[in-house]
């Protein structure tokens, strides 16, 4: 939630309040990192691409429930 709530914010010009989620380590949602916060207090844009963010490909395979095929 805390990534999606990055790129939001990020894509409207007149946004410069980012509402960081909490707990963090909660809201992760199957990614091996979250957006993190500067000694100022301020977020930056993933550079990577797609999101920017790597997925926990281990940790989705852990708690799959089932797949549609």
């Amino acid at each position: 939630m805390n990534i999606a709530n990055l790129h939001v914010m990020m894509s409207v010009n007149n946004c410069d309040v980012y509402e960081f989620l909490v707990p963090p380590d909660m809201l992760q949602d199957g990614m091996t990192r979250d957006v993190a916060i500067d000694r100022e207090g301020y977020v930056h844009g993933p550079s990577a691409p797609g999101l920017g963010f790597e997925i926990d490909m281990e940790l989705l395979a852990r708690t799959k429930v089932d797949e549609l095929k």
